[in-house]
């Protein structure tokens, strides 16, 4: 029994003496804003490492390092180098129904989901942004776009934007990166379209101005009418009580006023 317990006593001090060698390897940190995932000769583990510390096999298994903090993408003519947590694309260009080119430029704040991260690798590797969320943002713009005229997009441009953040929101819905926030920075419409927008603007304008000198025209009008009757009672009221007029008929009176009034506004 003695000798039982010795044996044990050294097995276990060899394995303790193993672990503690083997520690610096098998042991490791996951640091917030990342997540690791396992590959175990060369198939990823659905099983995503969070921060903390974590473990795993050696030599059997190797570990990818994936960024799960908030990063931009942006489809601008502005083209600028990638940076840190940025993507940037050239602008999207689309055709609307009647083949007139619309440029679009907008940007998006996006993750990495977490729990997903395997997904990314798996379908992606490391160029998730140009094979996984640009594709996808182009064909949900150029599919709307499509369905418009220029009239249309010149007139709805909210509208139109709003639009594209739903369909990009259920779109992201089927993929493994979370959308945070969408903005539509430009909605660039053909020369000629904006040409004609401006003529019709211009125009909306001239007919604004027109209505409103007729209005005033007649707010003057009234004024004068109101002050003309208003002095006609005046002079009336006169009249019957001057002594030079006493017995001549009111027609007469009224029509000699008539006439007072008629060259003082004339003058």
């Amino acid at each position: 029994m003695k000798q039982l317990l010795t044996k044990l006593g050294i097995a276990l001090a060899i394995l303790i003496a193993t672990l503690v060698v083997l520690y610096p390897f098998i042991v490791f940190q996951v640091e917030s804003g990342t997540v690791v995932v396992v590959s175990t000769f060369g198939k990823y583990s659905e099983e995503v490492k969070h921060p903390g510390l974590q473990w795993y096999i050696p030599f059997v298994q190797d570990r990818f390092v994936v960024n799960t903090k908030v990063q931009k993408g942006e489809w601008t003519k502005k083209i600028k180098e990638a940076q840190e947590g940025g993507y940037f694309e050239s602008v999207i260009t689309a055709m609307d129904s009647a083949n007139l080119k619309i440029d679009t430029e907008l940007s998006i704040q996006f993750r990495i989901t977490p729990d997903k991260a395997y997904q990314v690798l798996t379908d992606y590797k490391e160029n998730f942004f140009e094979q996984g969320i640009n594709p996808v943002v182009r064909s949900v713009v150029r599919d709307i776009i499509a369905n418009k005229d220029a009239d249309q997009i010149a007139k709805s441009r909210k509208s139109i934007g709003s639009e594209i953040v739903t369909s990009l929101r259920n779109k992201f819905k089927e993929l493994p990166f979370t959308l945070l926030d969408v903005q539509l920075r430009n909605l660039e419409l053909p020369p000629e379209v904006i040409t004609k927008v401006k003529e019709v603007q211009n125009a909306k304008q001239e007919r604004e101005k027109l209505v409103i000198e007729e209005e005033q025209a007649a707010t003057r009008a009234k004024i004068a009418k109101l002050q003309g009757e208003a002095e006609y009672q005046k002079k009336m009221g006169e009249a019957a009580g001057m002594r030079e007029f006493q017995g001549v008929p009111e027609s007469v009176i009224r029509l000699q006023i008539t006439k007072i009034l008629a060259e003082k506004w004339d003058g």
